[in-house]
């Protein structure tokens, strides 16, 4: 491998502002047991909060990035690299890390969700892009980074990288194609296709992804399956991890989670620096709401009663197309469902969960 990529986690999990991410950074820095080409952080390593009411969002975002908030994430970086010492530089050459731009009122969904690489020697951006393939939810209020081409990236050193959003990397996911592929016509089925013919063209050498949250192992799994089939010449794919602490299920341990975020096994140089330890300031900016709320016993019997019901619903709605070749009703499965998940008891590390 031509090219060492470390990763600074995160445990616990909020919107940071700047003074807190600059202590971060430099800890983990100061960690690393070797220096790296790439550190990559998570997503929204860094909040920050400007009027963006008036730009556009969702699938109708402007190609190229409001001026405002590219003005934005260069004094970031600038700000950000400026406290570090002559050693903490040398430790890493460029540092990537998601920065959320929110709008000053809470009553202001549009918001934007960045992505940094800054130069360490400089303070300087080396690139800058943003999620541009947005959640079900954000379909509207994300200020997309519409243009695909945004998120590659040729360093000088010869190497050729990807650099994507928290959502962005389920492109790659043909889970998510199969999905998306219901509609031919959508926008979810255009962008996939759009991505993946644009990255297959581009032979990657490094894929840096830069999640918001990741607590549990296999969150971006299928999506890494995606990677490696569309990519076999790949050096090295890593995500960043912030780690939250949810009340509503049990964590997998952070070490597992670095262990399945990362291809091939193993290979990054990740440092684990403590974070806040609760939710503070608008941690749902981050993180839902709802995934940060303790499931009392009664609730979680009914989805679950309520999850058996829909998959009973939808075999017996696969198995009458199956046999006669049409669907039971408009909008019936045609495809057979997937079984309700088990309920996740959190992995901790053993001897098979060895990284970092």
């Amino acid at each position: 491998m031509s090219h060492a990529v470390g990763r600074l986690a995160v445990e616990g999990w909020s919107p940071r502002d700047l003074p807190q991410a600059q202590r971060l950074l430099g800890e983990g820095l100061r960690a690393l047991p070797r220096s790296v080409e790439y550190l990559v952080g998570p997503g929204g390593y860094v909040t920050l909060y400007a009027p963006v009411s008036d730009f556009e969002s969702g699938w109708g975002s402007s190609e190229r990035l409001p001026e405002s908030l590219e003005k934005i994430a260069h004094a970031c970086a600038k700000e950000l690299v400026s406290g570090l010492s002559a050693a903490e530089r040398a430790k890493a050459r460029y540092f990537s890390f998601g920065l959320d731009i929110r709008d000053d009122s809470p009553a202001v969904e549009k918001h934007a969700e960045l992505v940094v690489v800054t130069d360490l020697r400089t303070g300087k951006l080396s690139l800058l892009t943003g999620k541009t393939y947005p959640t079900d939810d954000q379909a509207r209020t994300l200020i997309r980074a519409a243009d695909w081409r945004s998120h590659l990236w040729t360093p000088p050193n010869g190497d050729r990288v990807i650099v994507l959003g928290c959502h962005d990397f389920n492109v790659y996911s043909n889970r998510a194609m199969t999905n998306a592929a219901k509609d031919k016509d959508g926008e979810r089925f255009k962008e996939i296709q759009k991505a993946r013919a644009l990255f297959e063209a581009f032979g990657p050498t490094h894929v840096l992804h830069h999640p918001h949250g990741t607590d549990l192992a296999s969150t971006w799994r299928v999506a890494y399956s995606g990677v490696k089939a569309l990519h076999p010449r790949l050096e090295q794919a890593v995500s960043g991890i912030g780690h939250p602490r949810f009340k509503s299920r049990e964590n997998d341990d952070t070490e597992v989670v670095l262990a399945a975020t990362q291809t091939p096994a193993c290979a990054s140089v990740d440092v684990v620096v403590r974070g806040n330890a609760g939710p503070t300031l608008r941690q749902a900016d981050a993180i839902p709401r709802s995934l940060d709320t303790a499931v009392s016993p009664e609730e979680k019997t009914r989805e679950d009663a309520k999850a058996q019901a829909g998959y009973e619903r939808g075999m017996a709605e696969w198995r009458h197309f199956e046999k006669h070749g049409v669907p039971t009703r408009k909008g019936a499965r045609t495809t057979k469902p997937a079984p309700p998940p088990k309920p996740h008891r959190g992995i901790k590390t053993t001897a098979k969960n060895p990284c970092p």
